[in-house]
């Protein structure tokens, strides 16, 4: 073998080491699918590739954040392609770009796919990420910024406005009725985690529509609520039984008529069935022994509720539900210095919304 030939072969052999280094390192930036052997299948769906190269983006916070972005068709114009409650956006011919966060090296992508009639197919994609392609975030200390940050509990506060319609009787009383436009607002908080909550509520009759007889009546309502999610509920299911104290109070001008400074414990269950396209449905039932402070607590003397709400999560996150609410009073208030008694009864059925900030 001749000098020549020796040194071509040294760069040939030099080359081959040049060309598998890199395919070793493009190898270890690019993640790929795991064959499942799941049954469960979205029909038409479909991934371009089964590699996607590992992105890095710098996050407000100056963290490093490590990501791919799964290309693919789903031509199904009628169905909806649902991931993280969120509906993924698809172009006219089916084609979507996902971009899935990357925190560890197996990746789990669940897709939700929903039919015009409420069917449901599912499938999961699963990934596997080279350890190299997180070396990048491994191992790094927190910024000042992420160091100062502090968890914050979920904090829902929600006003609204709902359209009333009341009726209200009292014994040697005309008869009065009205529609309005209600106030209401929400607050609730975690009170222990993960199955303690708390919440504020209240409504107020802030507007009056119709009126019998030039006569206004508000309606104040509010109350303070401790619950407890039953764990023995799974997902999408969820049952939280609520238990509190209620106030309410009438503001009629003239004062020819009403009830002044009601209260009582309640008993408040919520119902809520949580959807595939991230939505929800929420139903609730209340009852509340309600009385003055002359009188002693009686059974009687009550206030029954119901209703629900439909919540649909926005694209920015926050919740607006569209509410219903049925309400029935009913009360035997006592005169000790004219020495009678008169029967209150009250009904109303409000629609609205509200909005989660």
């Amino acid at each position: 073998m001749t000098k020549r030939h020796t040194y071509y072969l040294r760069i040939g052999f030099l080359l081959a080491i040049g060309l598998t280094s890199f395919a070793a390192i493009a190898e270890d930036e690019v993640a790929r699918v795991i064959p499942s052997d799941s049954s469960s299948r979205i029909s038409s769906f479909k991934l371009n590739e089964k590699e996607f190269k590992v992105r890095s983006t710098q996050l407000a916070s100056g963290a490093t954040q490590e990501f791919i972005v799964l290309e693919g068709t789903y031509p199904k114009p009628d169905w909806g392609l649902i991931w993280k409650s969120r509906r993924v956006p698809l172009e006219s011919d089916g084609h979507f770009k996902l971009a899935v966060p990357v925190t560890d090296r197996a990746v789990n992508v669940e897709l939700v796919a929903v039919g015009p009639r409420g069917e449901v197919e599912a499938e999961m994609i699963r990934l596997y990420v080279p350890k190299k392609a997180l070396a990048k975030t491994e191992g790094k200390s927190q910024s000042a910024s992420d160091r100062k940050k502090v968890p914050r509990k979920k904090i829902t506060l929600s006003p609204g406005l709902g359209y009333s319609i009341i009726s209200y009787r009292e014994t040697d009383k005309p008869n009065y009725s009205e529609t309005a436009l209600t106030a209401k607002i929400t607050y609730s908080n975690v009170l222990f985690k993960p199955n303690w909550t708390y919440g504020i509520s209240g409504y107020f009759t802030a507007l009056p529509v119709t009126v019998t007889d030039n006569t206004q009546a508000r309606f104040l309502g509010l109350n303070l609520r401790v619950g407890y999610s039953l764990p023995g509920i799974r997902e999408p299911w969820r049952i939280t039984l609520f238990g509190g104290w209620y106030y309410t109070t009438m503001f009629v001008s003239p004062q020819d008529f009403g009830f002044r400074n009601m209260a009582g414990p309640q008993l408040y269950p919520v119902f809520r069935r949580s959807l595939n396209n991230g939505n929800s449905i929420v139903a609730y039932f209340k009852y509340s022994p309600v009385s003055d402070q002359s009188s002693i607590l009686s059974f009687s003397n009550h206030e029954l509720a119901g209703g629900g709400a439909y919540v649909i999560m926005l694209n920015n996150g926050h919740p607006l539900s569209l509410t219903l609410d049925i309400a029935k009073m009913h009360m035997v208030i006592k005169d000790r210095v004219a020495d009678s008694e008169s029967i209150v009864d009250t009904h109303s059925i409000s629609i609205g919304a509200s909005y989660g900030i």
